[in-house]
């Protein structure tokens, strides 16, 4: 949170080393890598993690693996493997349980990896139905429509979120990022600066996920005498 990076990047280091087993240790040393802007690094790491956690899963009882569920999906799909994730989802479904739940990490795989927006959108409305304050899916919802540019969509979704949840980083800054396109600036700049205040690396998150805050529109030069 100082931004001394170097020094947070040794302390996961040494947490890494200390527990060999532990699989998030790797991934949060892959999330300081990321920040960092260390991304193939990061990507190693995220690897390291998946190992160790398919080792361990391999003595997991049913309730525990299904208890890791959206942890394993989602570190997959940051690994580029959303059809793999994908298929962990569906093949949980097939077993009966989770019912909006399962379609709303469905739909968030698809809305983070950007690929098959529109059945991302069908499941998480799908999970609306079923569970109406969803607070996954309407995230993943919202993160759908800002990708696709439906602003005041994406805008209604977050808000839906901060509703349920008044200091999500993660709805805070992707209101911002539609009211942006929405020409509030105002309403956009007071959602980014709290989300920061809640999430400090919250800009970093984003940029991983490919968005980012808009540059500020250059003042037009005036008119020569």
């Amino acid at each position: 949170m100082q931004g001394r990076n170097e020094e947070a990047l040794a302390a996961a280091d040494m947490a890494v080393a200390a527990e060999p087993e532990n699989f998030g240790l790797p991934v949060g040393r892959g999330e300081v890598l990321e920040q960092m802007g260390r991304r193939a690094e990061a990507a190693i790491s995220y690897r390291v993690g998946l190992h160790r956690f398919e080792s361990w899963l391999e003595d997991a009882t049913p309730e525990e693996a299904a208890n890791y569920l959206r942890f394993h999906a989602l570190l997959l799909a940051r690994l580029g493997r959303a059809p793999d994730s994908i298929m962990l989802v569906d093949a949980e479904r097939r077993r009966g349980a989770g019912g909006g739940r399962l379609l709303a990490l469905r739909c968030e795989i698809r809305a983070e990896a950007n690929v098959e927006l529109q059945r991302a959108l069908a499941d998480c409305s799908e999970a609306l139905a079923s569970e109406p304050a969803n607070e996954t899916a309407f995230f993943a919802r919202g993160l759908a429509f800002l990708r696709m540019e439906r602003w005041t969509d994406a805008e209604r979704d977050f808000t839906a979120v901060l509703r349920i949840s008044p200091a999500n980083p993660d709805a805070l800054y992707g209101r911002g990022l539609a009211r942006q396109h929405m020409n509030d600036t105002h309403g956009a700049a007071r959602d980014i600066a709290a989300a920061r205040r809640h999430l400090f690396y919250i800009d970093s998150e984003f940029g991983r996920r490919g968005l980012r805050q808009a540059p500020p529109a250059e003042t037009a030069p005036p008119p020569p005498d």
